[in-house]
């Protein structure tokens, strides 16, 4: 396959494209060929479900990220961290939330600008985590006060929720009900929670009207559902080769897998890079 290389904006998803979410690193083949990717001039992006707090290993892989487009296009940052587009969770909608964990006894999280912070069943919240994600430990704090929303921050409403709860369709009528809300399913029982209408590729948007781009200029990089909108408008949407049917479907190539160091060899075959 021929690919243009004139990219001038590269934005790359954590899970299952840079990091395998149980390692918590990224491999450095990867690391490498994302480094000599900045070197040749392409500005580098994070886009991810994940909030600021989640991305050290990705940042310190890549040494020099642009922007990060967090908590799925809800947040976005610059590279010294100043908020470029926001779209935190309504004050009527994150009430509503707190109060069905409440009654449901679901697991509560939500990602605020600076950290997440567990509401409810931290037990819940702390064995997806520590058990599915490597550096999970690093990135909540338990609030039973459940008054991060009354600082005097910035952003004080948080960007998403994490909902952990065995019963999905109950889940999916609540967050229906609520007409401003959608969700992303990233693990089984564990549902991301956040603005109808944003996604990474809305996030994406807002950075390339900032840099006077358009998506002809970026090439994006993801494997899952949450990737779609991005895959779909960039001007080359490569999805790995473990990623969802519906991110193959979205994406013009498929490269190989995230365990076979399937990130390293797209960067090096689209843009002609060598080691």
């Amino acid at each position: 396959m021929n690919f243009r290389n004139d990219f001038k904006i590269a934005f790359f998803d954590v899970d299952g494209t840079t990091v395998i979410t149980s390692e918590g690193f990224v491999r450095r083949p990867a690391a490498e060929a994302l480094r000599r990717l900045r070197r040749s001039g392409v500005f580098l992006g994070i886009a991810s479900g994940r909030p600021l707090v989640h991305l050290k290993a990705v940042q310190e892989a890549m040494e020099d990220v642009a922007y990060k487009v967090t908590c799925n296009g809800s947040c976005v940052l610059d590279r010294e961290n100043r908020l470029v587009y926001s779209a935190p969770i309504r004050p009527e909608s994150f009430e509503a939330i707190r109060r069905y964990a409440r009654e449901k006894g679901a697991g509560l999280g939500f990602h605020f600008l600076e950290q997440t912070y567990v509401y409810d069943n931290m037990d819940q919240i702390a064995w997806h985590y520590d058990t599915r994600v490597k550096e999970g430990s690093e990135v909540y704090q338990f609030l039973p006060s459940q008054d991060r929303h009354l600082t005097n921050s910035e952003s004080p409403y948080p960007y998403n929720a994490i909902v952990m709860t065995d019963d999905e369709e109950d889940l999916l009528r609540f967050v229906e009900s609520l007409g401003d809300m959608r969700t992303d399913r990233p693990w089984p029982g564990c549902f991301d929670v956040f603005r109808k209408g944003q996604n990474k590729a809305t996030g994406i948007e807002a950075v390339l009207k900032k840099e006077g781009l358009d998506w002809n200029d970026c090439i994006v990089f993801g494997d899952s559902t949450n990737d779609v909108e991005m895959l779909r408008k960039a001007g080359l949407g490569v999805c790995m080769g473990n990623g969802c049917e519906a991110a193959k479907e979205a994406a013009d190539y498929v490269c190989g897998r995230i365990d076979e160091d399937g990130l390293a060899k797209a960067i090096d075959e689209i843009f002609g890079l060598k080691g």
